[in-house]
């Protein structure tokens, strides 16, 4: 077994992010919005929630089952992909759950 620790860490932090963000409701952990001009706090969390948990399962699946000579192969794939549905979810959040 492949153990590489740089996404391992990174995705078991994503993994308490979307518990906090999506299970405890903790909405005050994101940045970049005023948290009184959004419309709809629990779908937010949920989107929020959702997109971490995957990211971070899909980093940790990564980081233990990619041999260390490829992974940074595998992280130029991934990197941009979740850079790209993050983005993604910030101007959906920005167009249509903010006042």
């Amino acid at each position: 077994m492949y153990l590489n620790t740089a996404p391992l860490a990174i995705g078991i932090i994503l993994l308490l992010f979307a518990f906090m963000v999506g299970v405890k409701k903790q909405t005050w952990l994101l940045s970049g919005f005023n948290q009184h001009r959004v419309r709809d706090k629990e779908k937010l969390s949920r989107l929020v929630g959702h997109l971490d948990l995957s990211t971070g399962l899909v980093l940790i699946l990564s980081g233990l089952l990619t041999p260390p000579t490829s992974i940074e192969i595998v992280m130029g794939i991934l990197v941009p992909i979740i850079l790209v549905a993050h983005l993604g979810m910030i101007l959906y959040v920005q167009k249509n759950m903010v006042e």
